[in-house]
């Protein structure tokens, strides 16, 4: 058994060595490139893709040019760190900040091995702007026709991309980690879709099961209470009970009064 268990690693390693791409094929411009793409489709298609089927066939087509490419090497990153390997790693994220695409997967791929919190977390862009990349990484992982009859990394095992990298601050956020109870709310206000619904249940999520930690944290929360809202949740369903966990606990007197205060009134208002 123990000779069989040897015998599929090996060729599990086999293949997915054969899947790795040979180098880093990202021009330093490619990221650039694509987001003058998508401008230009917005300005010159917006809406009436009918009348201009011809020029935006032509800029999809440039644009999934572009995908498959960072499609090809996101993979590669993904099996090669699942073999403990570092060439396409070393070749691609040593000076990554230019390619934002790149960023966000060089940077959870170095925590998952290294698990450097502080410097995962320090390089999590602190603006709208520098954060709308990883909104559109599954857009690029997903679109791979083949997607679902290859070999999954275990790095990413079939799920979505920004929602492993939100879980990751999460977590981080639970163990008491005020850096990412700050980067976690800072996701929260400039996510966007789909993983905007996402984070707002994970924070609320993060209210009910770690009351005690919110009030900690509450200054943090509190620079972004106004943004705080709670709104694609059921907050308004469990609400009183809540309100009322936090009342309990906040009548103990190992907790700081003020910042109960401040959170008691700031989880009342959200309730409609």
């Amino acid at each position: 058994m123990k000779k069989f268990a040897i015998i599929v690693t090996t060729v599990l390693s086999i293949f997915l060595s054969a899947v790795i791409s040979a180098s880093c094929d990202i021009p330093t411009n490619l990221f650039k490139e694509r987001m003058n793409l998508k401008k230009r489709y917005e300005k010159e298609i917006g809406n009436d893709y009918l009348r201009n089927k011809e020029k935006a066939d032509l800029y999809i087509k440039q644009i999934k040019e572009i995908d498959s490419r960072y499609r090809d090497v996101i993979y590669s990153l993904l099996y090669e760190a699942e073999l403990n390997e570092n060439k396409i790693f070393s070749e691609c994220c040593n000076n990554v900040n230019e390619d934002k695409i790149l960023f966000f997967v060089c940077n959870l791929i170095e925590y998952k091995i290294t698990k450097d919190k502080e410097k995962f977390l320090n390089y999590v862009p602190s603006d709208k702007k520098s954060l709308e990349p990883l909104w559109i990484l599954d857009a690029i992982i997903f679109s791979d026709p083949l997607y679902g009859k290859k070999t999954t990394s275990k790095f990413f095992d079939d799920d979505s991309f920004p929602k492993i990298f939100i879980d990751t601050v999460y977590i981080l956020a639970t163990n008491d980690d005020s850096k990412a109870f700050d980067v976690l709310l800072r996701i929260y206000v400039f996510s966007e879709g789909e993983y905007a619904e996402y984070i707002d249940d994970i924070l609320l999520e993060l209210f009910v099961n770690y009351p005690k930690l919110v009030i900690r944290n509450w200054q943090i929360v509190k620079k972004y209470e106004a943004l705080i809202n709670f709104e694609t949740t059921d907050y308004n369903h469990q609400a009183e009970s809540i309100i009322e966990n936090y009342k309990n606990i906040c009548s103990g007197s190992d907790v700081n009064s003020f910042s109960c205060n401040e959170l008691l009134e700031f989880l009342k208002k959200r309730k409609k």
